[in-house]
């Protein structure tokens, strides 16, 4: 190699040596390195955390179409109606779980979307689920209540 200079708007797409000939590709792109930006690459996405978002958003329509679907195919037996309430249940709270994660856990400048809508969806069918609940309680107390004997001294016929 000559140690030639090379001028600098020609560095871009010099190859070879203008004074010699010889190949000097290698050492162009050596001496260009340093004036480029590096960017650096994006960390890796975490893929526990987008399956729990997922998770998240598809538990409660999982649990809703199998409430749908099961009812039809066990509505003459009590027990099963308690095991595919006690299973969409599950699958609800479970939603709910990863969704709290995957948002508690998401870092700086990743999407909580997801976690945000799968928390939502299940909570909300988690109060109606209570509420529900709550209600046919009080629905079935009422039902179930006897009335308690008529107070002493009061007649039927005379109303005192």
């Amino acid at each position: 190699m000559c140690q030639g200079a090379i001028p600098g708007h020609e560095i871009q797409g010099a190859t070879h040596c203008p004074e010699c000939g010889a190949d000097i590709a290698i050492l162009v792109k050596e001496r260009i390195a340093p004036l480029r930006p590096v960017t650096p690459a994006p960390p890796p996405a975490n893929p526990f955390l987008e399956q729990a978002d997922l998770f998240s958003l598809l538990a409660p329509c999982f649990s809703v179409g199998v409430t749908i679907l099961g009812r039809k195919a066990v509505r003459d037996s009590d027990m099963g109606m308690v095991v595919l309430g006690s299973v969409c249940s599950l699958f609800v709270i479970a939603g709910l779980i990863f969704g709290i994660v995957a948002f508690l856990k998401a870092g700086k400048g990743e999407t909580r979307g997801k976690a945000i809508a799968g928390i939502c969806i299940n909570a909300l069918i988690l109060a109606f689920a209570v509420f529900n609940i709550l209600s046919y309680q009080k629905i079935a107390a009422r039902e179930n209540s006897i009335p308690g004997p008529p107070p002493k001294g009061w007649s039927y016929m005379s109303g005192k």
